[in-house]
């Protein structure tokens, strides 16, 4: 091009007068230095417009790689989605440039940095919409060729940085559908009947409150249909939905009206189960009882009395030289029935942890009727208890014939953290015994002879601090006694969970697990105040176990397949191992085992659950108002209500409204029973809302 220049510079000055040569000779010497700056310029110029056009596609493609990636990450925090999406990021803009910038490598001068941004849910024609935005800046350095060069009058450019932006926006838009309050999953027979005064009020459920899956046709002879409200019974609700014939007996003053009076609207179909995916998920380890440890030290009865003990040798056993007065036991086994009659005993931790394995075993049964019996208060380390119940033989054959652990009417406090197995049941009687179970996990498998089950709870005031119960035989609640069960999860197995003859039965975030031929049985005038755990993050709770998994969730679902042992994770189901102090003569567990995978934990929002394999009848008798929250799920079995009284929702332990919803098989009120429906709050109805989710993502630069 300088050539071509010359050439023709050279023309056109010869033919110029000399004088007028030189001037323009002298105008293009002066100018030649800043036409080459301006044509090194435009070079530079060039290079840095393709330089940006590359770094803004490079954070284009980083906005959009983090956002569509985001719901897989799974993320909760602005910092954690941000970290969680930089690789990506960085991945997609080296793929976007073909490797220009050298952003995972590290290349010298370049970066890649990631903003994420987590919006305020918006409600947007009945959806919440939620935008979560990433913000992506692509840095590389801007090299100077040519017009890095100075001369005389002027400065050349020197290097320096280049960058570009782009923001990418998630948008989630979740819109929510109800199922229903009660839900009856037969497909035959008449799944919701009502009569007398019995009355089901599900104002109180949006969307669908009932849904009735039979699909039986009417008959006015016997009053029956897929649903039946026969003479005085009501139901209240908006909606109706129903696979089958609803019948309404008109003439006798039945009726199924809006919470105005109006009539309710009804839609023909079958609902879906919204615990389908619990159900068939399985259900956790149930442990096995073990036979009785054999521990190093072992004292008979005979030789060591409890009543009357001044001095003896064993310095890990000590009581007061005082009859009757106090007395303390460090763990080894005692054989021979053993029939405490003091006003203070207390069994504690060993006083050695690394001589000690921490396990009682009482192998004949152990009673008391009064004074103060105290479990493990003042151990730092949970202590293991073994109770064998009294045994009979008969043809050479042994079996269990009585509990495991018998008490009467003494005060007893069980400490925090411990483990208990009851080969043989346990029972609590009396005219008004007083017992605290602090946290724990407990075994009790019932004798073949026990008609009240595995474990039997009478009169008294009756505390469960919370944990992880296996009661296999039955859980029996009798007399006008208060049971109190805090947060955990209750497993019962081939027995009922029944309360009888009054009293007041409380639960707080606990839920009850049904197996077997097990079913639950409310009766008389017991006083309920039921709530399942209401969980403490709609997304991923901490306090409980999901009842099963979603789009929007990101806890682990019910039931667990992980397990831990002393606080370390383990993947195969656990068996009985090694103690867990230095002393392996007993080879039996010192600390709870977590079969079910929970920690102790209940499923959120789930007070019942009984198994799809378990088709056992439950029993509700009314006879005071009564306050449940939670979803009751017993898919195989039908529900019996009759009495007079109600069952509705309250307030959960966090202020917000209380869920009491009925997904059963069928279900039958009589008499005056009174049943409230409710869907009560999103962190205490899981399951009860299908949800919709989608997602779009928009680039701005």
């Amino acid at each position: 091009m300088l050539d071509f220049l010359y050439e023709h510079i050279s023309a056109f000055l010869s033919k110029l007068t000399t004088s007028r040569r030189a001037g323009i000779a002298m105008m293009f010497a002066l100018s030649m230095p800043m036409l080459l700056v301006v044509t090194g310029l435009s070079v530079d110029v060039g290079y840095w417009y393709q330089n940006q056009t590359a770094l803004q596609s490079a954070a284009d493609a980083a906005a959009m790689a983090a956002a569509m990636n985001d719901s897989r990450l799974g993320q909760s925090t602005n910092d954690s989605k941000r970290q969680a999406a930089l690789p990506y990021a960085k991945s997609m803009a080296d793929a976007a440039t073909n490797q220009q910038f050298g952003f995972v490598s590290g290349t010298p001068g370049t970066s890649l940095t990631l903003a994420a941004n987590i919006g305020s849910a918006q409600t947007v024609n009945s959806a919440s919409v939620t935008t979560t935005t990433y913000t992506a800046t692509a840095s590389a350095p801007r090299p100077a060729f040519f017009s890095s060069v100075s001369g005389p009058g002027f400065q050349g450019l020197s290097a320096g940085t280049q960058s570009a932006s782009a923001t990418a926006s998630l948008l989630t838009t979740t819109s929510n559908s109800s199922g229903g309050c009660l839900i009856t999953l037969g497909t035959t027979g008449t799944d919701i009947y009502l009569t007398g005064g019995a009355k089901i009020d599900a104002s109180g459920c949006t969307g669908t409150g009932i849904v009735s899956n039979s699909t039986s046709s009417c008959n006015s002879s016997t009053g029956t249909g897929s649903i039946s409200v026969n003479p005085s019974a009501t139901i209240v609700t908006s909606s109706v939905e129903s696979a089958g014939c609803v019948y309404v007996n008109t003439n006798g003053g039945a009726k199924i009206v809006n919470a105005s009076g109006g009539g309710a609207s009804y839609s023909t179909g079958s609902g879906a189960d919204p615990y389908a995916t619990l159900a068939a998920a399985g259900f956790p380890k149930w442990p096995s009882q073990p036979s009785q440890p054999s521990l190093s030290n072992t004292v008979a009865t005979s030789a060591f009395s409890l009543g009357y003990v001044k001095s003896y040798s064993y310095a890990y056993a000590g009581c007061s030289p005082d009859y009757a007065a106090q007395c303390w036991l460090y763990p080894y086994e005692f054989s021979g029935a053993l029939n405490p009659n003091v006003v203070s005993l207390e069994l504690r931790d060993g006083s050695d942890a690394s001589s000690y394995d921490s396990t009682y075993v009482f192998t004949s049964g152990f009673k008391t009727s009064n004074g103060t019996l105290t479990f493990d208060s003042t151990s730092s380390i949970p202590a293991t208890y073994y109770f064998q119940g009294a045994t009979s033989t008969k043809k050479n054959v042994t079996t269990l014939s009585g509990y495991g652990l018998e008490l009467s009417s003494p005060t007893i406090t069980w400490g925090k953290g411990g483990v208990y197995y009851f080969n043989g049941g346990w029972a609590v009687d009396g005219s008004s015994p007083t017992m605290t179970v602090g946290t724990s996990t407990m075994l009790s498998t019932a004798y073949s002879g026990a008609s009240n089950g595995a474990t039997y709870l009478q009169e008294g005031n009756i505390t469960f601090g919370g944990g992880t119960y296996y009661f296999d035989g039955g859980l029996v609640i009798g007399g006008s006694g208060n049971v109190t069960f805090g947060p955990g999860i209750y497993y019962i197995v081939n027995g009922p969970f029944s309360v009888t003859n009054g009293g007041t039965l409380t639960a707080n975030g606990a839920t009850f697990v049904l197996e077997g031929t097990s079913y639950y049985a409310f009766n008389g005038g017991t006083n309920l105040t039921l709530s399942a755990p209401v969980a403490n993050s709609a997304t991923n709770p901490t306090n409980c176990v999901l009842p099963f998994s979603s789009g929007s969730t990101t806890g682990t679902p019910y039931p667990q397949t992980t397990y831990a042992i002393d606080n370390t994770l383990v993947t195969a189901t656990p068996t009985y191992g090694t103690p867990i102090t230095t002393n392996a003569g007993s080879g039996y567990p010192g600390k709870p085992y977590p079969w079910d995978g929970t920690n102790g934990k209940g499923i959120c929002g789930v007070l019942i659950y009984q198994t799809p394999t378990d088709s056992s009848t439950d029993y509700i008798t009314e006879g005071t108002t009564n306050t449940v929250n939670g979803i009751i799920y017993t898919p195989a079995a039908a529900l019996t209500m009759s009495g007079a009284g109600s069952m509705k929702a309250g307030t959960n332990s966090d202020g917000t409204a209380g869920t009491l919803a009925i997904i059963s098989n069928s279900i039958s009120l009589t008499g005056s029973a009174n049943l409230t429906l409710s869907t009560g709050s999103s962190t205490s109805n899981y399951g009860l809302s299908s949800s919709t989710t989608t997602s779009q993502i928009l680039l701005t630069n």
